[in-house]
């Protein structure tokens, strides 16, 4: 990588410190949200293998040129099942203590565990949370921009336009519908709610 370092960049190299300093050996991350975060990637699935030195973004073969081109700092593998590609990183990390997202799907979590027996489990999901409470001076000015342009105030926005088809008109026109085709409805006077069992609602 040349130039600068990207912002997703300099998120990971935090989450990598921070992993020596909880005395983890890796994190696995597969959040969407916190996996756009570390490394720029939109995909709808993949899995960041990060240690305190390294870091692997695995994709299937629907992202594997797009992610490749775009991002820089981690390296890019292609997986078919994740369980054979986490069962060779392991056996070329040799990790024992890896930190996991407790928002991680129970059929996910069961395949780490399978993929990595032996292995110690501590849920971090909190490791990048709270980095993400925390902007870089360029994330306030992107924030910033973003709001460039839009209401301020409720007065502003109540002043937006509106659409100019009259309400009464739109009313009359749903009552007269209804009239024409009378309209069956089960009432209830039960609490909404509060279901009554199997034969409720």
């Amino acid at each position: 990588m040349t130039g600068a370092p990207s912002e997703a960049a300099r998120r990971l190299a935090r989450a990598q410190r921070a992993l020596r300093r909880r005395g983890l050996d890796a994190l696995i991350v597969h959040d969407r949200s916190n996996l756009f975060y570390l490394t720029g990637f939109r995909g709808s699935l993949g899995y960041l293998l990060a240690t305190p030195r390294e870091a692997s973004l695995l994709v299937d073969g629907r992202y594997i040129e797009s992610a490749g081109e775009s991002v820089r700092h981690c390296k890019v593998e292609l997986f078919e099942k994740i369980a054979p590609s986490l069962e060779k990183w392991r056996r070329e990390r040799k990790p024992r203590r890896i930190g996991f997202e407790g928002s991680i799907a129970w059929n996910s979590w069961r395949q780490f565990s399978e993929a990595m027996p032996g292995t110690e489990w501590t849920e971090s999901g909190d490791l990048v949370l709270e980095m993400r409470t925390v902007k870089s001076a360029s994330e306030v000015a992107a924030i910033e921009a973003s709001g460039r342009g839009r209401p301020r105030s409720t007065s502003e926005t109540r002043s937006a336009p509106r659409p100019t088809a009259p309400a009464p008109t739109a009313s009359r026109s749903i009552a007269s519908s209804l009239r024409a085709r009378p309209l069956r409805a089960r009432i209830t006077s039960r609490p909404i709610g509060r279901c009554g069992g199997a034969n409720c609602c």
